[in-house]
């Protein structure tokens, strides 16, 4: 039933400072916790109401006088904190009761800066050149040394046999990179998303699969705490995002989880020795065909060098490298993951 009478009471309001903080949505801002409460008086005409119905009939009071704030209403003074819990208590008068509303800071959880995570793996790669060879006599040989003349001192020195021939299989080698892991939390989208999905837009599985899983950037990677972005076709989303639908602080999201894969070395290409058995008949016209390589008057039994144009490279020519592209790129910075840092 409707209450007699109510109103807040200056007796009893208070604010506490806690020690702990929290990163606000502003890059650098930082939001130390507080607790606020507020007291308010209730008068019922009758002396059985129990403290639910009392609480309810303060929030719908109609006057004179504002009704008594709904839960997660944001403080007067303070943005950042919402009505979390109530507290009703009875007094010596049956029908007046003590009502106090606590107020705790709040951030959104959608809005909350990511967490960031480094850590790093290997994976077995083709050795492509040296940056020096090393002869009997410990002595190191640059690539523009005999018997490369036509090579510069920056090259890399060929790796071939001491019959300046390819190895096959061609020697391999650990090649680190480093691991990113990104956790930020995503809204749940009620609509079809028109841009791409970031956390305010949404996440969307399906958009990201088709637009940014397993590949590579297409713009320079921006990564808070790192001095200089990562270049192009150097940072691979290696696997599609985990997202965890969660309901925390009244607020329903997905907490998602983005691994991205950095080579700084080298970006994120196929390099294959380019050997064959056949060599094109004509470079400037391949529409011509090709025709089987013949050594020593005899059709190669092993697949021999070519020149990276399509002809046989004989003798102590240098092994070439083709590089290939595999995979689209992508703008990560699109995402927006790091909101707020």
């Amino acid at each position: 039933m409707p209450l007699v009478d109510f109103g807040e009471n200056w007796d009893g309001r208070g604010t506490q400072y806690r020690a702990d903080f929290k990163r606000g949505f502003i890059p650098g801002e930082v939001v130390q916790e507080k607790q606020h409460v507020r007291t308010f008086y209730a008068e019922t005409d009758d002396p059985d109401m129990d403290g639910e119905a009392v609480l309810a009939a303060a929030l719908a009071f109609g006057g004179p006088g504002p009704p008594l704030p709904a839960a997660w209403s944001v403080h007067p003074q303070d943005a950042n904190a919402y009505l979390v819990t109530y507290d009703a208590v009875q007094g010596q008068v049956p029908e007046v009761w003590q009502l106090k509303a606590t107020y705790s800071t709040y951030l959104d959880p959608i809005q909350e800066a990511a967490e960031l995570s480094w850590g790093g793996a290997s994976e077995q790669r083709v050795i492509e050149g040296a940056q020096s060879w090393i002869d009997a006599d410990d002595v190191e040989h640059t690539a523009d040394e005999v018997p490369y003349p036509g090579l510069t001192v920056d090259d890399l020195y060929p790796v071939t046999n001491s019959a300046f021939e390819v190895f096959s299989p061609p020697p391999t080698e650990q090649e680190p990179y480093r691991i990113l892991t990104v956790q930020k939390n995503f809204a749940i989208p009620t609509a079809a998303l028109v841009g791409p999905p970031t956390p305010l837009a949404g996440f969307d599985p399906q958009l990201i699969d088709d637009n940014y899983t397993f590949r590579i950037n297409s713009a320079p990677f921006v990564v808070p705490g790192v001095p200089t972005a990562f270049p192009v076709d150097t940072v691979l989303l290696a696997q599609p995002p985990q997202a965890k639908w969660t309901f925390q602080r009244a607020v329903q999201y997905y907490a998602t989880t983005w691994t991205f894969w950095i080579r700084t070395r080298r970006p994120w290409y196929l390099r294959a020795a380019d050997m064959g058995w056949n060599q094109l008949v004509a470079p400037a016209d391949p529409d011509q065909g090709t025709l089987r390589i013949v050594v020593n008057g005899q059709f190669s039994a092993n697949q021999q060098k070519l020149d990276g144009g399509g002809r046989y490279a004989p003798g102590r020519t240098p092994v070439v490298y083709l590089t290939y592209r595999t995979k689209a790129r992508a703008d990560f910075n699109d995402l927006d993951l790091f909101l707020g840092m």
